[in-house]
């Protein structure tokens, strides 16, 4: 699962939840990498919005290739809708009036 807000940063930014169902120490460290990895070459592709993310780990995700981490980045990331700063600021407009 990954959540996006509007910010103005220049890059993405991700954060991981990474349960300890997921695995010990070794095993979360290993699936941020990969995830990290995975979102620099998605990064290079386009694919992100000027955003935070919140990456949540599943333990399925565990034994899970690069390529099959990255198509699930790339798949979650499709899913979300597009936000823009100014759609942020429209809607805290309105609620100030």
């Amino acid at each position: 699962m990954v959540r996006a807000s509007p910010t103005g940063r220049a890059r993405p930014a991700l954060a991981f939840a990474i349960s300890r169902k997921v695995g010990n120490a070794v095993v979360r460290n290993r699936l941020r990498r990969q995830i990290r990895h995975a979102a620099v070459q998605l990064e290079q592709l386009n694919l992100f919005e000027s955003a935070p993310y919140l990456v949540i780990v599943h333990p399925r995700a565990v034994g899970s290739t690069m390529k099959e981490l990255s198509g699930y980045l790339q798949a979650a990331i499709s899913q979300q809708p597009s936000l823009r700063i100014s759609d942020r600021q429209a809607e805290t407009d309105r609620f100030e009036r």
